[in-house]
């Protein structure tokens, strides 16, 4: 593994993802075809393997936590200084990427996605006990305390980056440090404030690893597809009474 970003959720990890998948890079971001990328980090981990076996096909991880505690799912290896420590001794060129951002924004585009502000809440995570969190305050706390958490351990180590998501140098920042050409560079994924009302899953359209919802793409006999429908019956009743 070449690469895996140790922030949080909401803060450009979708950016991140298609920046290097357009580079050339196979990103592994929250969900792949193996499964949920945080789930088959910890049952290697668990199992005595190394964190990224299985994944050799792939040369970022740019998502792995999983916070679906109603479906008893609750993993956070990129928030996990245990495991990243187990990480780093496993693979030592693996170059981890810590984006940061204005923990305000932060914190408005988790209470924005979906319920996963209420997931967290209903979680263990590291740093943030079950129940806590549901103040800006609670949540500011946490984030600042992953971020100086990670720059203690890791700060010194040549294969670590660091960059605000938002700093107009962020992708030259990621290029220098990762040696890509990132031909791409923008804001991949937007909050949309109506979904805090709506569901919603906790990840996003990503990278080659990713599984993307096509907009527009839709089974079943739908609202748009119903004229259509009817058209094709008159014509299939009208070429039965031909025939008759």
């Amino acid at each position: 593994m070449r690469a895996m970003v140790v922030g949080f959720p909401k803060t450009g990890t979708t950016t991140i993802t298609r920046a290097l998948s357009t580079a050339g890079w196979r990103t592994a971001h929250w969900r792949i075809n193996e499964g949920f990328v945080g789930i088959l980090i910890q049952a290697n981990i668990e199992a005595g393997r190394p964190a990224f076996a299985g994944l050799e096909r792939y040369d970022a991880v740019t998502q792995a936590d999983v916070c679906l505690p109603g479906r008893g799912l609750n993993f956070w290896p990129n928030l996990d200084l245990t495991v990243l420590d187990t990480i780093r001794r496993d693979y030592p060129d693996c170059l981890f990427i810590l984006n940061t951002r204005d923990p305000a924004k932060t914190i408005a585009s988790m209470r924005g996605w979906g319920r996963l502000h209420r997931r967290i809440m209903l979680a263990e995570v590291p740093g943030l006990p079950k129940g806590c969190g549901r103040s800006d305050a609670e949540l500011e706390r946490w984030i600042q305390a992953h971020y100086a958490a990670v720059r203690l351990r890791f700060g010194v180590d040549p294969r670590f980056v660091e960059f605000d998501i938002e700093d107009p140098a962020a992708r030259d920042i990621l290029a220098a440090a990762t040696g890509l050409d990132l031909v791409w560079w923008g804001r991949a994924n937007r909050t949309n404030l109506a979904r805090q009302s709506t569901g919603g899953t906790q990840g996003s359209s990503g990278g080659s690893g990713s599984r993307i919802a096509r907009k527009g793409k839709t089974s079943g006999v739908g609202p748009n597809r119903r004229p259509a429908m009817l058209r094709w019956l008159k014509r299939l009743m009208k070429r039965n009474k031909t025939v008759r």
